[in-house]
């Protein structure tokens, strides 16, 4: 599908103004957006900000796994143990071709400025196993795409929104069953996005698989050759674009496939599920799966099963709802699998929802039990470093803990030690 096709749905999501195409690039009165390796519209909000941001965490990545593989490759050198050194080896490869990978694909995403910091959970690396999930492991994407081919299928739908398209598997298989549909797919994750894209077109994409604790030495690490028929008919396109800031206007899909995405964001549950409605139609459609429980930080937001259904129910009607333990990034090669419970559930009737003002967990500093033990930890440290100007040792810190802070003499040397070993964990490089 070329972009020129959704030209009817899309919209600035900084303005909300239509958006036109004008020398390659998708325009509004505010605002330029970039095509990504001739397919891919890159549609965040805050555009330049957005692309920064990946570019601080690519190079951070890059950065970091670089010195992984010279600390792997010093401790193969010196291994006693052949079958370790050879374990460390294989991984330190696999390690190192895809290092390689990402580098070439993600080279344009860096820019000089760009500072090797982290400054989320969700990095490049995130989910990068969901390349292998979809496209190597054999029949575990099976039950998500049984399940979504076939509620789509028994209803008339004209367009399909996939939420956190991830690999691409699931968009890929939804695009060839349904002819007459045409299926987008938004990511925020470039790498994901790249890769899918690449796979989709029929392009041949070499990734390594390596377990950190694989059950014996040929699990430790595979090359796979992903290489798919390409798309059968010309009605999917993938963007990158966040979410609930998405470049679509209201009411603009019949359905919208939500895949273990409404838990994973920085915005509360029940938000991320109403935002949704915004873009779905009248008689429009949400099929969502995802884990029985969801894991968010704060009591209020660790729901069950139940409370995700009734929560379901404040935005949508039930047509089904049903749940099953099934396998997810069940990795073949590695000493645990994972099993989870899965909620899947079919909804319709979406409320007339505006978009709530979006609002990550990291806008908010919530005045938590942690937060309040950190609070202590920290007044505690900067107190006993500001007696700190030069090397000290256990027992001269001891003493200063005797002296300054009255400390008991017998149990001093042991909280200096914890102090030293909490200090340098800290600062020491690596």
């Amino acid at each position: 599908m070329d972009i020129a096709q959704l030209l009817d749905i899309l919209r600035c999501p900084d303005s909300g103004e239509p958006l036109s195409i004008a020398d390659g690039c998708l325009r509004s009165s505010c605002s330029s957006y970039q095509m990504i390796d001739q397919h891919i519209a890159c549609l965040y909000p805050n555009a330049a900000i957005t692309r920064l941001q990946w570019g601080s965490k690519i190079k951070h990545f890059l950065t970091t796994e670089r010195e992984h593989l010279k600390q792997m490759q010093q401790l193969a050198q010196n291994c006693e143990l052949a079958n370790t050194r050879q374990r460390i080896t294989m991984q330190h490869e696999a390690r190192h071709k895809n290092l390689a990978l990402m580098q070439k694909m993600l080279a344009s995403w860096i820019p000089k400025n760009a500072l090797p910091i982290a400054p989320s959970s969700q990095q490049i690396e995130s989910y990068f196993e969901l390349l292998f999930r979809d496209w190597c492991w054999g029949d575990e994407l099976q039950p998500y795409i049984n399940y979504c081919v076939s509620s789509v299928a028994r209803h008339a739908t004209q367009r399909i929104l996939v939420l956190g398209s991830g690999a691409g598997g699931l968009s890929y298989h939804l695009a060839n069953a349904l002819v007459k549909a045409d299926v987008v797919s938004v990511e925020h994750n470039p790498f994901l996005a790249l890769a899918s894209s690449h796979i989709m077109q029929g392009k041949s994409l070499k990734v390594h698989e390596y377990s950190l604790y694989p059950t014996n030495l040929e699990n430790c690490a595979k090359k796979w050759e992903i290489k798919q028929p390409a798309l059968k008919h010309e009605n999917h396109i993938q963007l990158l674009a966040t979410y609930p800031q998405l470049p679509f206007a209201r009411a603009s899909f019949d359905t919208i496939v939500a895949p273990w995405f409404f838990d994973i964001l920085d915005l509360r549950f029940a938000d991320a599920v109403k935002a949704s409605a915004h873009f779905l139609k009248e008689d429009g459609r949400l099929l969502f799966m995802g884990p029985a429980n969801v894991h968010k930080s704060h009591y209020e937001e660790q729901y069950c099963s139940d409370e995700i259904r009734e929560l379901l129910l404040q935005s949508f009607t039930e047509i089904e709802f049903d749940q099953h333990t099934l396998g997810y990034l069940h990795n073949p090669r590695a000493s645990q699998g994972r099993l989870e419970n899965v909620l899947f559930a079919n909804l319709s009737g979406p409320g007339k929802f505006g978009l709530p003002a979006y609002k990550s967990s990291a806008d908010e500093l919530q005045y938590t039990p942690e937060l309040n033990q950190f609070k202590l930890k920290t007044a505690t440290i900067h107190q006993i470093m500001a007696h700190i100007e030069k090397s000290i040792t256990v027992d001269e810190l001891a003493k200063v803990l005797v002296t300054q802070f009255g400390f008991d003499e017998r149990e001093s040397g042991h909280y200096a030690a914890a102090f030293i070993a909490e200090i340098r964990s800290g600062v020491t490089p690596g």
